[in-house]
């Protein structure tokens, strides 16, 4: 525990630091990378703390009623729990689950580097692309987690929990998927 401090006034140091421009700089990779991680963490961290996580617009599931189909979740937009940005421009058809009798569809963000370019080192990746996953898992991904492991491997935003009863799949009802007001 520090020391209890005596003065009138206490600096808090942040975990944010941005570039201060001027005339004549000389800018490196190493800055631009700064600049970017500045405002992504700052957008992640207004989101979490004026919006929360979950689901902000959209992302509805059905059920095909002839089961043929799978399921249909619609376009929408989602917050993680670390301020991620999730997006689905378009509806989207998805198989049922295999071999299992229960599922949790939930909505994951990931990012990956692309439109890779010519380089000295040989070929390097000249953007990164953020993108969403839908998949099904065997745990409640919204259920309360304690250990920041856990809530590593489970920061997926849960969109229905399937029930598969005398061979039909069906939505659980009594799910609640976490709305986030804009």
């Amino acid at each position: 525990m520090k020391k209890l401090q005596t003065k009138k006034s206490i600096e808090i140091p942040s975990p944010y630091k941005r570039l201060n421009y001027f005339s004549g700089q000389f800018l490196t990779q190493a800055d631009l990378q700064t600049e970017q991680s500045y405002f992504i963490g700052k957008r992640r961290l207004h989101n979490i703390h004026i919006f929360g996580y979950g689901v902000v617009s959209g992302l509805n599931v059905s059920v095909s009623k002839d089961q043929s189909e799978g399921l249909t979740i619609s376009s929408g937009y989602a917050i993680d729990v670390r301020g991620n940005e999730l997006f689905l421009p378009d509806t989207v058809q998805m198989n049922f689950p295999k071999n299992t009798r229960e599922a949790y569809l939930a909505l994951y963000w990931a990012e990956r580097e692309s439109d890779f370019v010519p380089a000295q080192e040989g070929s390097i990746a000249s953007r990164v692309e953020e993108f969403a996953i839908l998949k099904y898992v065997v745990e409640d991904p919204s259920r309360k987690l304690k250990t920041k492991e856990k809530i590593n491997k489970h920061d997926g935003i849960l969109l229905a929990r399937l029930l598969k009863v005398r061979e039909v799949w069906k939505l659980d009802k009594k799910i609640r998927v976490r709305r986030v007001k804009p």
